[in-house]
């Protein structure tokens, strides 16, 4: 249908956009980390992107720039003058956004201003906010009331909308009671779209087939869904191990011989290591172990690609003259990097096999030099606790002679 083609033609642009002003330098050059129960009281002001990973998150006051919240419980109600992006399960929001705003959750009630976009993908809704923009939303049991100063996409298995939208609503569901009256533009809903699909011929209820002219638009999709799905799981990974992502970035691009040393011990480990798995897997007793150890080299080539991309990102935000420690940004310029490589069809299998490859070899690097440097202090502590027990000793001797 032509409404899912245009929907599905601007999820580029949008990628495009939300790309561009992420990765454009700001007047914030610092940032904040914290990875405990968090508070932000309102006599507080931050003038630096906040990232806080934790239970329990709350924010009162002001926050000039970003900030990343990833937690249990969330409450923000302070003012955040860049962009806002908030995962958790219970979020109570009722801020000042001078920015986007980006949700995930499980229970989310959301009001106050947003001045650019909302995004929204919540099992449970109540939106009373005021988005002066375009608002997209997926939930399954939503009430969205509030107002909305463009248009507003919504999505949902028991949609409640009784928003003032300035634009055109789209509704993927089922509302009895919708009051267009509130609607400044068209209402595309999905009797209408019914309508518009069976006016051209196509009957919905049928089992969609896809040719090769419907190509190109599931790709745009399957991408759209792999960039934003990996960036969420990139950015918790990143948030729980940032020394670590330092540590494995100087494996990769600290120089040429690096990214070399770690791609080449990725390759052989590849090749190598089904060897003794399948001698594992073959025995009672080292099955588990066989699928352990082949669940854990599957888990680190397939996610240790962030931290690839986030060393690659790095480099790409030095051409572009960004300078300091951005993980996140790095990130996600190498994300960006990747998704651009992925639309070539020969192109995209040796790059992701060489970024697998680079991810294995260079977190087991990463891991051999925390064993070593383990070693080495456990051996210094040896020594230094034989010498105490010498120093002891001579001295009980000294004291029994004197007694004598």
């Amino acid at each position: 249908m032509k409404i899912f083609k245009k929907i599905l033609f601007t999820l580029p642009l949008l990628l495009l956009l939300t790309t561009i002003s992420l990765l454009i330098p700001s007047k914030v050059e610092a940032a904040k980390f914290e990875f405990k129960s968090y508070v932000l009281t309102s006599e507080q002001t931050i003038d630096e992107d906040l990232y806080v990973v934790a239970n329990d998150i709350k924010i009162d006051g002001i926050v000039d720039g970003d900030v990343i919240l990833v937690g249990d419980t969330i409450t923000l109600d302070g003012t955040i003058t860049g962009d806002a992006y908030v995962l958790g399960t219970t979020l109570n929001i009722d801020s000042n956004v001078y920015g986007n705003i980006f949700i995930i959750g499980n229970n989310t009630k959301i009001e106050g201003l947003v001045t650019d976009n909302t995004y929204i993908i919540s099992s449970f809704l109540d939106y009373q906010a005021d988005t002066q923009r375009d608002m997209l939303t997926i939930f399954l049991d939503g009430t969205l009331k509030g107002s909305v100063g463009d248009d507003l996409r919504a999505i949902g298995i028991k949609p409640n909308i009784e928003s003032i939208i300035r634009g055109d609503l789209v509704l993927i569901g089922e509302q009895e009671d919708l009051t267009e009256t509130n609607v400044t533009g068209e209402v595309y809903d999905s009797d209408r779209l019914n309508r518009i699909a069976e006016s051209q011929g196509v009957d919905i209820e049928e089992t969609p087939s896809f040719d090769v002219e419907t190509t190109w638009e599931s790709r745009t999709l399957s991408l759209a869904v792999n960039f934003f799905s990996f960036l969420l799981v990139g950015f918790i990974l990143i948030c729980i191990s940032p020394v670590k992502t330092y540590k494995i970035q100087e494996k990769i691009t600290g120089s040429t011989k690096e990214f070399l040393k770690s791609l080449a011990l990725g390759f052989l480990l590849f090749i190598l290591l089904p060897i003794p798995l399948f001698i594992l897997a073959i025995s009672v007793v080292g099955t588990p172990a066989a699928i352990l150890i082949g669940g854990l080299v599957f888990f680190l080539m397939f996610f240790g690609k962030v931290w690839v991309e986030t060393a690659l990102g790095k480099e790409i935000l030095h051409l572009l003259k960004i300078e300091g420690y951005r993980p996140f940004k790095s990130f996600l310029a190498g994300r960006v990097l990747t998704i651009l490589v992925n639309i070539i069809p020969i192109v995209r299998g040796f790059y992701n096999m060489i970024l697998s490859f680079v991810a294995l070899g260079a977190i087991i690097r990463m891991k051999k030099d925390y064993y070593q440097l383990a070693n080495k202090q456990a051996k210094e502590y040896r020594e230094k606790n034989k010498d105490t027990k010498k120093t002891t000793k001579n001295s009980k001797k000294k004291t029994t002679s004197k007694k004598k």
